[in-house]
């Protein structure tokens, strides 16, 4: 619009001068482009450099002055910072301390934060030295998701030791209640939430090394925000994270305390503000996942289980109404969430459970990738009550369809198209998006 107004306008000069100037830049922008490109490799050795560049004369001064300061404390007072036997680390720091006092007054005010920080750093560089690193050759990739389909379902469909209940069976539909804790899952490791998806949270809980850790918790590390059960402000502030993880908690936290009321609007994915240090934050809509030695709801087994003089096939709820505990909240946490019970580590495979290491999320996608797929041409669109649960398992089929080996992307991308477009249907929008994720995570050429 400018230049059409300097055109009408006949200012030829000016139109001149405009092209003179973008001729200038479009120079200046070749000449950045021919320069030569660094390394990574030249980049860490001109660090020290460039380093020097920046700070002022007066810096480089001072940061030689301590270094030759903690040199002579050293040919004085011992090598060892921190292993001396005739001084503590810090008796040193307030030795050293007093002795750049006799430097300079000026200078022991000015820089004695500094003066702690090096001998910090010294220690710190010292106790490294004390031990050496090591680290196995990791396993076969493949293998591992392998493992971990076995473990997985060893836990699910074992009977005598787990149980799974959750006291809102109306969100169940007509999955049953194992196929939908591995759909919600599954979308916990391969989708972010959406609001309103009325999707039941999980709960998985029993005695200690009973696997919740090896099997749900490792793979979901990476991508799961921490809770600290700590008040503080900020907790809840996840980032980029679309899971909320409480580990090893006791359950009375879903119950009782300040956050009650704030974990039940994130399982419901209604929008709260939290406090922060400056302000107040929004919670994004979040999956959550707790982890407890203490479980919520009341487990049957069909066999018993000796333990000690007696055995066992009923374990009441270890969470009651009480007089701190209101029966609303606790009859609130049992309709939002389902939970999984093992009572005991079930018999695995030989070789099944990792000796060394631990499965990671890239192990579980894999490992459940097929089992997914035979879940949802097990269902019809019908049989879900929310949508979003066969909706979170086929985004996050096609979100990760590229981690498969090359020579089965195509026959499992067909599959998963003839799931989608015939089979529950999706809109337009949604075979696009599925379609979009195809091509932008470079799986194989057919799918563009």
């Amino acid at each position: 619009m400018a230049s059409a107004k300097r055109f009408f306008s006949g200012s030829g000069d000016g139109d001149e001068n405009e092209n003179e100037k973008r001729r200038k830049k479009k120079d200046k922008v070749e000449k950045e482009k021919s320069k030569p490109q660094k390394t990574s490799i030249e980049n860490e050795e001109d660090l020290k450099a460039r380093s020097l560049a920046i700070l002022t004369n007066k810096e480089i001064m001072v940061e030689a002055f301590m270094t030759d300061f903690l040199a002579s404390f050293k040919r004085n007072n011992g090598i060892d910072l921190g292993f001396s036997g005739d001084l503590s680390f810090q008796e040193k720091i307030k030795k050293a301390e007093k002795q750049m006092n006799e430097c300079s007054m000026i200078l022991a005010h000015k820089y004695q934060p500094i003066i702690k920080e090096i001998f910090a750093q010294e220690e710190m560089k010292a106790m490294e030295d004390q031990y050496g690193v090591i680290k196995s050759d990791p396993a076969n990739e493949k293998d591992r998701s392998v493992q971990y389909k076995d473990c997985y379902l060893h836990y699910i469909h074992d009977d005598n030791n787990v149980s799974i209940k959750t006291e809102n069976v109306t969100l169940l539909g007509n999955v049953s209640i194992k196929d939908y804790f591995t759909f919600v899952f599954w979308a916990m490791n391969t989708v972010k939430r959406q609001a309103g998806d009325n999707l039941l949270q999980l709960i998985v809980c029993g005695k200690t090394s009973c696997g919740k850790s090896a099997i749900f918790e490792n793979p979901l590390q990476q991508i799961s925000h921490n809770l600290t059960t700590d008040q503080g402000v900020g907790r809840f502030l996840t980032k980029a994270k679309s899971t909320l993880l409480l580990h090893d908690c006791n359950l009375e936290v879903l119950v009782k305390g300040k956050d009650v009321d704030k974990l039940k609007s994130i399982t419901r994915t209604e929008p709260i503000a939290v406090k922060t240090f400056a302000k107040a934050a929004v919670v994004e809509p979040l999956h959550v996942m707790v982890t407890s030695n203490k479980h919520m709801y009341l487990h049957k087994f069909k066999h018993a289980k000796v333990e000690g003089f007696c055995s066992r096939t009923i374990y009441k709820p270890d969470i009651q109404a009480s007089k701190t505990i209101h029966i609303e909240d606790v009859e609130a946490v049992r309709n939002r969430y389902i939970e999984c019970f093992v009572r005991d580590r079930p018999v695995l495979p030989a070789g099944a459970l990792p000796t060394s290491g631990n499965f990671k999320r890239e192990h579980l996608v894999k490992g459940l990738f097929t089992y997914i797929i035979e879940l949802l041409q097990r269902y019809e669109k019908s049989d879900f009550h929310s949508d979003y649960l066969y909706l979170y398992a086929l985004i996050g089929l096609c979100k990760n369809l590229y981690r498969m080996d090359d020579e089965d992307q195509i026959p499992l991308g067909h599959v998963i198209i003839d799931l989608f477009v015939n089979k529950y249907q999706f809109s337009a929008d949604q075979k696009m998006t599925c379609f979009n994720i195809f091509t932008k995570d470079n799986v194989k050429d057919e799918f563009e």
